[in-house]
């Protein structure tokens, strides 16, 4: 698997949808990207 790195960007992606913010803080904090 290649490594990968998330970025802190603010967006209004998913705006509507529940939750969609929450995204890369989840894989964060399930500790599968560092």
């Amino acid at each position: 698997m290649k490594p990968v790195t998330l970025i802190g960007a603010p967006t209004d992606v998913g705006a509507s949808i529940r939750g969609a913010s929450m995204g890369p803080e989840a894989l964060r904090v399930a500790d599968i990207a560092g």
